[in-house]
């Protein structure tokens, strides 16, 4: 029970590894595509500066009932996270709900099928990020990342997140927010490894934390 919440509650925009038959992982005709982009922020990079956004106001909440009407999580789910030390932040314009995210210590997941990994001490993994409908398009997620940075960064030195590869609009976001490419995610769909990105030490680092080879060229 406990790893099918983890599976079904802990996904970023990125997607899921299971136990896949031999033949299927090694198989040369397995399809091999870019799944999703990984990126980092570390203490000392720059981040942009954004003006302020009138009303918007964004915070820590353990609020259950929030999480339920805003978020399609089922009691389960929210118990399983909270209890992981997951936090999740809410924000808000003149006390109207419009974007949240949540932040992951210790067990996480991505992926389908699901890959689980463990976020070490002073890292946190970025998933399940949210702008509703109407607010879009106002820099309320770039904003969101960083707000989440700087409430958590005396504690944590480096911040992770995964996009799916088609997912413009999370890039444009998460590169607003002064995030750096460690690495793109690709392989099979139930092998998966890390292609490098221009700075090795960040893409080694991603994947020792999702728990995945390091390739320099695809295969």
């Amino acid at each position: 029970i406990a790893r099918e919440v983890i599976e079904r509650g802990m996904h970023n925009d990125a997607e899921r590894e299971s136990n896949a038959p031999d033949h299927l992982t090694s198989s040369p005709h397995a399809r091999k595509e870019p799944f999703g982009l990984l990126w980092t922020w570390w203490q000392g990079d720059e981040q942009p500066e954004y003006p302020a956004l009138k009303g918007l106001s964004i915070q820590q909440s353990n609020d259950r009932n929030l999480m339920r009407r805003y978020m399609m999580l089922t009691p389960a789910d929210i118990t399983h996270r909270l209890k992981e030390g997951h936090r999740v932040y809410l924000a808000a314009i003149d006390d109207t709900i419009v974007a949240y995210g949540w932040s992951a210590i210790g067990k996480a997941a991505f992926g389908s099928p699901t890959i689980l990994f463990q976020v070490p001490a002073r890292n946190r993994y970025l998933y399940h990020f949210v702008t509703l409908p109407p607010w879009r398009g106002q820099g309320i997620y770039p904003r969101l990342l960083q707000a989440i940075i700087e409430h958590e960064s005396n504690k944590s030195e480096r911040f992770w997140i995964i996009h799916q590869q088609r997912n413009t609009a999370s890039r444009r976001g998460i590169a607003s927010a002064g995030f750096h490419i460690a690495g793109q995610i690709s392989g099979t769909q139930y092998e998966k490894y890390v292609i490098a990105g221009e700075d090795e030490q960040r893409a080694q680092a991603g994947a020792t934390l999702l728990g995945l080879p390091l390739h320099h060229t695809y295969e």
